[in-house]
């Protein structure tokens, strides 16, 4: 089964040899047929070019698909160098028709006998002359557009090699024989159109290949892809800290049971778990004096340090009710026992949270995606129902110009205080405030665009890698399908015969024939001229797909553009299409519920409350003098009570722990099954 055209370039090698000993030239031949010694780059002119620089015997200019034209021509050997007069070595060919001159085939000498004995020697030229390698890329350069073209499925160092670039083309390299300009030529439509009726067909040439085996009923894909999901953000604690306390925090705890603990810049919570602390501190707020509140309390006394307030001392509880201490103080309890006892208040302290943390994680991923596409042919071939598969691995879409050095794999943390991460003295100054949130982990240059997302086959670039496997897969079974192969001689010559190339569609016309006719893409010519006449045979690939049954996209979802991007999106509907307009239009389901599902799948997305597991406030002071309160005796210190009832604020941060490797099957569906149009009728009547 011919699959794709190979394009060999390599030309051979041109033997060198001195043939200066010969002086004598060839006399001039029938101006039938014309050859012309000429200078690299010199144009071809009827004017001049139809002579004859050698005697000639026969020429045969022939090529087949995925290969250039060649020619070669026996002369007479006449014992004089095989050049131009002055060294030539590129030669016109060109032939006198109906008092016309056309021009047969140019190209340089790739070949001389290896010895000079004999009346004639045939000689080699080859169409490939110049510098192949820009003339190449120039004709590539304009298929180097997705999804048919996708460097991701190049290995390194076949970036220019013209079967990986045309992989997904269902087309094949052409060299011109009479400039030697490389093109594309479509596999089924050539830039002609020609038909030869049964006047010009030789009799009993026309001759019909069936292929021995059944074309494949199917081709299936298998895509798959590695890369590190890498990055991480800023995530703003110290906001929900202060949300889940609605507002500051406020405590009786003095400084060093409570401020003086709170996690500084630098710190690792949870060890080696993946968080880092950017910005830590307590800032305090500044609550209305203690003094204003009491004032008008003539029994207020104040301690050290406005922190502990005693009111009434020694007033008893005979002659005192409760006693109003305003929102900057708690309530007290009693203390000492009997005729001296008062009412003792704590001072509240208030503080706002700030607690920015860094986050990073380092998981390898592994993608795998299988696609099956169904052949749709015109006719029920005999034989078993077989198909192809088919194997892809990308290169690492991950890797950016400057990838950072992947951390440790953080592990999980459990609830914990925060404040015994570090116990230093002081709170850090304020820097400005990092917003609430995530930030992403992009890599400048990866191919995934953000490297924190977990699947690259849901980007757009990963929907361009998807719909560049389904056109290999489609390219397959086209050149399969176009498995008819017919073949005719046309006798003599003719202005319309001889303009026949590869890159030319001819319907062949002859009783022999089902339906009369057949159409196909020419895959096989030979121009010759000799002792038996002159002629050109032809040999031309037919199609028997029976076109494609592919749906519809769905309303809203637009087809895939040839550019790339970085961005990830999720597609609304069920069907999307690849459509370059050409043969090979394919329709794909949509696959956006199989996205991965573990635990670091959405980091991407991740807000700070996603990255927050748990969050626990202890003992603020509303429970602080709960506590204190319930449990106050008349010999027992409230500032002992106090200190058994500590403000604490414990975290649970999201695991950023990663496996080996994660590994995701997807099942991507076509929606229809591929065919060419079909261009012979292997099922109709003869004539």
């Amino acid at each position: 089964m011919t699959t794709k055209a190979q394009f060999q370039w390599s030309r051979s090698s041109v033997l060198e040899r001195d043939f200066s000993f010969f002086n004598a030239r060839t006399p001039p031949m029938t101006d039938a047929l014309h050859f012309a010694w000429v200078a690299e780059g010199e144009a071809f002119d009827a004017t001049t070019h139809a002579r004859a620089d050698e005697a000639l015997r026969a020429l045969r200019i022939e090529a087949e698909e995925g290969g250039a034209p060649r020619a070669r021509v026996t002369v007479a050997n006449a014992g004089h160098a095989l050049c131009g007069p002055n060294g030539e070595r590129f030669v016109h060919l060109s032939t006198t028709l109906d008092g016309s001159i056309i021009h047969l085939f140019h190209g340089v000498l790739a070949e001389v006998p290896d010895g000079m004995v004999g009346a004639f020697l045939t000689l080699l030229f080859d169409s490939r002359h110049g510098d192949m390698d820009a003339k190449t890329a120039a004709a590539l350069a304009p298929h180097r557009i997705a999804p048919a073209y996708d460097p991701l499925f190049i290995s390194e160092g076949e970036e220019d090699d013209p079967s990986e670039i045309l992989e997904g083309w269902f087309a094949s390299l052409t060299v011109d024989r009479l400039t030697g300009a490389v093109g594309v030529s479509d596999g089924l439509t050539g830039r002609k159109t020609l038909t030869f009726g049964p006047e010009a067909l030789a009799e009993g040439s026309v001759d019909l290949k069936r292929p021995q085996t059944r074309p494949p009923a199917w081709v299936e894909g298998t895509l798959d892809v590695l890369w590190t999901q890498r990055g991480g953000g800023v995530a703003d604690i110290g906001a929900l800290i202060a949300r889940e306390a609605g507002g500051a925090l406020v405590t009786l705890s003095p400084p060093e049971d409570f401020a003086d603990g709170w996690p500084q810049a630098g710190s690792r919570i949870g060890g080696d778990s993946g968080y880092r602390v950017l910005e830590g501190a307590l800032i305090t707020q500044e609550p209305a004096a203690l003094e204003e509140d009491l004032t008008a309390n003539p029994f207020a006394r104040f301690s050290e340090e406005d922190r502990v307030i005693t009111i009434a001392a020694g007033r008893g509880l005979g002659t005192q009710g409760s006693f109003d201490f305003g929102p900057t103080a708690a309530r007290s309890s009693l203390f000492p026992m009997g005729v001296f006892a008062g009412w003792m208040a704590f001072a509240k302290r208030a503080y706002w949270p700030v607690l920015t943390l860094a986050w990073s994680l380092s998981q390898r991923r592994k993608q795998v995606a299988v696609l099956r596409l169904d052949s749709h042919l015109a006719i029920d071939f005999p034989g078993p129902e077989e198909g192809e598969s088919l194997s892809f691995h990308l290169r690492d879409v991950g890797l950016g110009s400057d990838p950072a050095e992947q951390e440790e794999d953080p592990a999980g943390t459990d609830c914990e205080s925060i404040l015994a991460i570090a116990r230093t003295t002081g709170t850090s100054e304020m820097s400005e405030r990092a917003a609430a949130g995530v930030t992403g982990g992009a890599r400048e240059g990866a191919v995934i665009g953000d490297t924190l997302f977990c699947s690259f086959l849901h980007t757009v670039r990963g929907r361009l890698a998807l719909a560049h496997m389904a056109r290999v897969l489609a390219v397959r079974l086209a050149f399969a399908q176009r498995c008819i192969r017919v073949s005719a001689r046309l006798p003599g010559w003719s202005a319309e015969a001889l303009s026949v190339d590869l890159d030319t569609t001819v319907t062949l016309k002859a009783a022999t024939l089902p339906g009369g006719q057949a159409t196909g893409k020419v895959v096989a010519y030979a121009v010759s001229w000799d002792e038996a006449g002159r002629a050109v045979t032809l040999e031309i690939a037919c199609s028997i797909g029976g076109g494609g049954t592919m749906a519809e996209a769905d309303p809203g979802v637009e087809t895939l553009s040839d550019d790339y991007t970085d961005d990830y999106a999720a597609r609304t509907g069920e069907v999307w299409q690849t459509d370059m307009g050409d043969h090979l239009t394919l329709s794909l389901a949509g696959y956006d519920e199989q996205l991965p599902a573990d635990p670091l799948a959405a980091a991407a997305t991740w807000s700070a409350e996603d990255l927050l597991a748990g969050l626990c406030l202890r003992n603020l002071w509303e429970e602080q003098d709960a506590a204190i309160w319930a449990q106050r005796k008349g010999s027992l210190s409230p500032r002992r009570l106090l200190a058994s009832v500590p403000t604490d604020v414990c975290l649970s941060l999201r695991s950023l722990a990663a496996s080996d490797q994660r590994v995701q099957s997807l099942t991507i569906a076509a929606v229809g099954r591929f065919g060419l149009p079909p261009t012979i009728d292997l099922e109709a009547p003869r004539g």
